[in-house]
């Protein structure tokens, strides 16, 4: 068995093959309960393939699966070299077989499902039901979607990284309860919110449900699309008072006006996703559906 183990404590490992030690976080209070969270979301989140597995937790520390494999962002980085390397090909006149870091459109199209059907294994697990048994709200928010935490194990792509969790809880009405469908599900609010590629309400400090992740999944889908990253070329602070007042990374004017398929659906996401508000957004779940929709369409077409 191959292990990735988070720890924080010197503990004596005994009884355990081929494991990889991981030295990050010193051991206090607001840290325990950071890999208390991400415990909790990977126990729940077992029965999923697209999320990673954990085998033991104790404490500060956790067993993973062994993620050979890298990140969608390394991935990526791979990708955009080779997009360099033929472009100083071209200027020599020297042509070789195609690279295979190039990643071709349905495989982008593929990647950018996969990365939804993962966050909709997360949104959708004990998610809030209606009277109608219809999912309604996320009980677990990612609260940290990034291109960094997708991770590759034996060929799948798999979430990891739940530390920065929250849980949504919900209110109940007063009197008889009527079922699972009673209730309005409750926001959360976190104190720091740093990067560049988080939502307008938690740039404002508003009240965040699990559309925070919605929208960050599309800049994984704008960076799928464009070979960029989101407002890489701007300063943090202006980058936050842009998204805070509806200002989007720019589109590249060939890809905004392209007929490909492949193009088309991962606009549509993208803007779907980065809808200012979060009502406005649709639930992972329709992004995981459109975008099978359109792979199937790419599938029967050829």
């Amino acid at each position: 068995m191959y292990i990735t183990v988070k720890l924080c404590h010197l503990i004596l490992f005994t009884c355990i093959s081929s494991s990889i030690i991981h030295r990050e976080h010193d051991y206090d209070e607001r840290n325990f309960h950071r890999h208390v969270r991400d415990a909790i979301v990977s126990e729940r989140l077992t029965s999923s393939p697209r999320v990673t597995s954990i085998f033991a937790f104790c404490g500060n520390s956790g067993y993973y699966d062994f993620a050979g494999g890298g990140s969608l962002a390394d991935r990526l980085e791979k990708h955009w070299e080779a997009l360099d390397d033929a472009d100083n090909k071209e200027e020599t006149g020297k042509h070789d077989s195609k690279d295979v870091r190039l990643l071709d459109q349905r495989t982008k199209l593929s990647l950018a499902h996969d990365m939804a059907a993962a966050l909709t294994d997360l949104h959708d697990a004990d998610g809030m039901k209606d009277a109608n048994g219809d999912i309604i709200s996320a009980s677990m928010v990612h609260a940290d979607i990034t291109t960094d935490q997708f991770i590759i194990i034996d060929g799948n792509w798999k979430l990891n990284d739940f530390n920065r969790c929250r849980f949504m809880r919900r209110q109940r009405k007063t009197g008889p309860e009527t079922g699972d469908g009673d209730g309005k599900p409750c926001g959360f609010q976190v104190g720091n919110n740093p990067g560049k590629g988080r939502s307008p309400e938690e740039y404002k400090y508003e009240e965040e449900t699990e559309k925070v992740d919605v929208y960050s999944l599309g800049n994984v889908f704008y960076t799928i699309l464009t070979d960029e990253i989101p407002f890489d070329d701007v300063g943090s602070r202006q980058t936050v008072k842009d998204i805070k007042n509806g200002i989007r990374a720019n589109i590249p004017p060939a890809l905004l006006t392209s007929e490909d398929l492949v193009d088309i659906a991962l606009r549509t996401v993208v803007d779907q996703a980065w809808q200012q508000e979060p009502q406005d957004r649709p639930r992972a779940r329709a992004l995981t559906d459109y975008l099978a929709k359109e792979l199937e369409k790419i599938d029967n077409k050829d």
